[in-house]
């Protein structure tokens, strides 16, 4: 970086370090993860928010979670308190074997649940009024032929057409209209059934105007804690977990 570059970064930081040494020094001395967390989103002016990373099974993670352990628990406590307000991010699926949001989404055979599945049009001959998919109808020349009536069939719309498809798996020869939704874990190659595959919810936070007057001046006792709300268990982990899913309505967890 060269000299012109860091004058302008420290030019842009002043502001925040304005905001830091205006801080009580009891802050800097307490052990209090709530009153942690509040400071450093108080003096940052930012909200709390999730980013995504495939490279965790959570695929969610939250940068304040490197400076303060459990950061979405003590989030979730001064939400409770008013010092906080939560919104809606996003929910992600979860393998109820090992909770990892990294699943494989994918359509089944609904009688075997193989993804072995193709789909083929079905094919209307309209002078015999026989329907079946496109394969029963091909000839050893590739052409066209009713299965039923043997008349060739050389003309869309004049001699057939293709009024809807079916899915057509190709390990247990099952034919449907719709197929099953499956998932696969990435990581313990557990495959599931929609229904039995759980959800998280994962929300977004920002401070209330209640929790900026605390940061910069809410009272700490003698151990560095918040006074009025006694001291935070917290709890390891960055996005909870998943709950068990039943059929409807469907369980959050948060």
């Amino acid at each position: 970086m060269t000299g012109r570059g860091l004058a302008e970064t420290l030019r842009e930081l002043e502001p925040m370090m304005d905001r830091v040494k205006s801080l009580p020094e009891a802050f800097f001395k307490t052990r209090d993860a709530r009153a942690m967390l509040m400071t450093r989103l108080a003096v940052r002016e930012r909200a709390m928010m999730p980013r995504r990373d495939a490279s965790l099974k959570a695929t969610m993670r939250f940068f304040d979670e490197a400076a303060i352990s459990g950061s979405v628990p003590v989030a979730e406590s001064l939400v409770r308190t008013g010092h906080m307000t939560r919104a809606f991010y996003d929910r992600v699926h979860c393998c109820p074997s090992c909770q990892s949001s990294r699943l494989n989404v994918r359509e089944e055979c609904a009688h075997c649940r193989s993804a072995n599945i193709v789909e083929e049009p079905i094919i209307h001959h309209l002078r015999c009024g026989y329907q079946g998919p496109e394969r029963d109808f091909k000839t050893a020349d590739d052409r066209l032929a009713c299965p039923k009536c043997r008349h060739a069939l050389e003309h869309f719309s004049v001699d057939y057409d293709k009024p809807a498809s079916l899915f057509i798996c190709n390990d247990c020869g099952h034919s449907t209209g719709e197929t099953a939704i499956g998932f696969v874990c990435l990581d313990c190659e557990t495959p599931y059934d929609a229904e039995k595959v759980k959800t998280r919810t994962v929300y977004s936070y920002e401070l209330t105007e209640q929790g900026r007057e605390a940061a910069f001046a809410a009272p700490l006792d003698e151990r560095g804690d918040m006074t009025g709300g006694g001291e935070l268990s917290v709890r390891e982990g960055s996005g909870g977990t998943c709950g068990a899913k039943n059929s409807s309505p469907r369980k959050r967890c948060n």
